[in-house]
């Protein structure tokens, strides 16, 4: 692009301000540029996204995988035996 406009620059006439057409070859670089810095941005949301979803879906399998009662849980949950009217023993866990 930029050799392009010094190729067709070069015939035109020097002035000290700025044409059209240099506003406009401005205009198209700057469309340039901040179309592949917003390519950048959503590439990195859309990774950091995969990326936080990975660890998620990690961490509650890893929860999953420690869901387990302790040694202490055990203590408190000595069946109880109940006997009811039909003389059937019961037992429960409190």
């Amino acid at each position: 692009m930029h050799a392009n406009d010094v190729l067709c620059s070069k015939d035109w006439p020097l002035t000290s301000y700025m044409k059209a057409i240099d506003i406009w070859t401005a205009g198209c670089y700057f469309t340039v540029f901040s179309a592949l810095v917003e390519y950048c941005v959503v590439l990195y949301l859309v990774k950091k996204a995969e990326w936080e979803r990975k660890v998620v879906k990690h961490f509650r399998a890893e929860a999953k995988k420690k869901v387990k009662i302790s040694p202490l849980d055990k203590l408190d949950m000595k069946p109880k035996v109940k006997v009811n009217s039909s003389h059937k023993t019961v037992f429960t866990v409190s």
